[in-house]
């Protein structure tokens, strides 16, 4: 048998963005295909994308998914996950707040940093004059495992209208951000998939509590614009 000739390319865009190239041979290209086609049939109310991006979609997730699950190797006694970093203005969406900076990606807007946030392990840093670190506050990991516990047995996957994700698809999602004093007791935490939470925190879309504690979902207002601007200077929280 040939040697594979596999390859990808992540190849920089203009405004932060990353086109993805690659060439496969049949069993990597059978193997890749079997990972992604599940996840990019359309999902609960109001999925009306295009079959491109519900592929590019899928392929987000299934990478999260790994993060989520530790199975990528770790970095100094830390599982690998994406790093975000934001001023405490950014994190509590105060407005006029830059944005943040993420790990590979640059200047992120402030909706993805308060959606990233919202079931993280966030650490506090103190910076004076010139960026000089003053203090390192200890991690926190929101919500507990306690809630996650309840939310499984409560949710059993995406709790959005329709969606089929389960449980391992998930992340939980605050109704009441927890910087704006919001708690991470169950009654204030929801379970969304990828797509769903970023459609919340970004797509303008909202929910609400219906009969039996079934969420509806709403769609956002007309004119709606999710990009909020990026960081001035360097990030510093």
């Amino acid at each position: 048998m040939p040697p594979s000739r596999n390859r990808c390319e992540f190849i920089p865009c203009e405004g932060g963005f990353t086109a993805l190239r690659g060439y496969f041979d049949p069993l990597a290209a059978a193997t890749i295909k079997t990972a992604v086609f599940p996840l990019a049939k359309p999902t609960g109310a109001g999925d009306h994308r295009p079959l491109a991006r519900r592929f590019a979609d899928a392929v987000v997730e299934i990478a999260s998914h790994v993060l989520d699950l530790g199975a990528v190797r770790t970095t100094g006694g830390a599982s690998t996950h994406l790093q975000l970093t934001a001023s405490v203005e950014t994190v509590m969406g105060l407005e006029g707040a830059p944005g943040g900076e993420l790990e590979f990606a640059g200047a992120v807007p402030a909706a993805t940093v308060q959606r990233l946030a919202c079931d993280a392990r966030v650490r506090r840093i103190l910076l004076g004059p010139n960026s000089a670190v003053i203090d390192v506050g200890r991690s926190l990991r929101l919500p507990g495992p306690a809630a996650r516990a309840a939310l499984r047995a409560r949710a059993g996957g995406c709790e959005w209208p329709g969606c089929d994700r389960p449980v391992a698809f998930t992340n939980a999602h605050h109704v009441v951000h927890w910087c704006h004093g919001g708690n991470s007791d169950v009654e204030n935490l929801v379970l969304l998939c990828y797509r769903h939470h970023w459609m919340v925190h970004q797509g303008g879309w909202q929910f609400a509590r219906v009969e039996q504690g079934r969420l509806l979902a709403i769609p956002p207002a007309r004119g709606h614009r999710s990009w909020i601007r990026a960081p001035d200077t360097a990030a510093s929280g």
